[in-house]
């Protein structure tokens, strides 16, 4: 276990390509309607241990979905 306050190896550490994959892992498993527990157990392999990877970029994938989906309704921050 890494103690507080230290960072990842760099052999450790997601690329941008897992990053990819791990999205596109959570958007076709979506799409095909899969069971939480089969798309955890699916993405689970990117997972490593101390990193908040791939989570981190599944939220970062959902906040763009918002946004976009705000656009899309034609809400601003003026409209409130």
């Amino acid at each position: 276990m890494l103690p507080y306050g230290l960072v990842m190896p760099a052999n450790k550490r997601p690329t941008p390509q897992g990053a990819i994959t791990a999205c596109r892992i959570l958007l076709d498993g979506l799409a095909r309607d899969t069971g939480i527990f089969e798309l955890v157990s699916e993405v689970a392999p990117s997972h490593s241990r101390n990193n908040t990877f791939p989570g981190k970029v599944f939220l970062r994938l959902g906040a763009d979905a918002l946004t976009g989906a705000i656009r899309e309704a034609g809400y601003s921050a003026e409209s409130g």
